[in-house]
């Protein structure tokens, strides 16, 4: 919990130990030395939102540091508290998705290396989905489709590019599955 000022004025044992504090930390500490400095317009942007429209409850992603400087990313649900209807403060529920963050930029990480190589290869690449449009296609396949990038970014069919004497059969085999 926080004072309208930014001032931790309570924090459950769980985050106490998770960000290195102990309760007697907790005085005169403000919340927003917690924030990565990158993030900090976030909370600020939050905090005024939510002051302007009196809003009850909402979610946001924030990166906050420990003591020991260690990145925590929080998901922060937050809500307003009243006294005799004046705010006058905001409490928090932290969980920590740092865990969930590191695997999202795993797996971006994993995406940018498969397209750096499908675009070497000699082949057509491409991935679609269920209604059949390109979601991907790599650097040959635009060549050889005759489409550009932005082309590719409004929408193309795989129906499409089959030659007219094979989109009967292509249907049948899209029939099947």
């Amino acid at each position: 919990t926080v004072d309208i000022n930014g001032f931790i004025t309570s924090a459950n044992d769980r985050a106490l130990k998770t960000y290195g504090y102990s309760r007697t930390d907790n005085e005169n500490f403000e919340f927003r030395s917690l924030i990565d400095p990158a993030c900090l317009h976030l909370a600020e942007m939050h905090i005024q939102e939510k002051l302007l429209r009196h809003s009850k409850s909402s979610t946001y992603e924030i990166l906050t540091y420990t003591r020991e400087k260690v990145p925590v990313w929080l998901e922060l649900s937050t809500r307003l508290i009243y006294d005799k209807n004046k705010v006058i403060g905001i409490q928090g529920i932290g969980r920590d998705i740092t865990e969930r963050k590191r695997s999202e930029e795993k797996l971006r990480e994993s995406q940018r290396r498969f397209k750096e190589t499908a675009d070497l290869l000699p082949g057509i690449i491409c991935e679609m989905d269920t209604d059949l449009y390109l979601t991907y296609v790599n650097e040959i396949g635009f060549k050889l489709f005759g489409y550009t990038k932005s082309e590719f970014e409004k929408g193309v069919c795989v129906r499409d590019l089959i030659a007219i004497e094979y989109r009967e059969k292509f249907e049948k085999i899209v029939a099947t599955i």
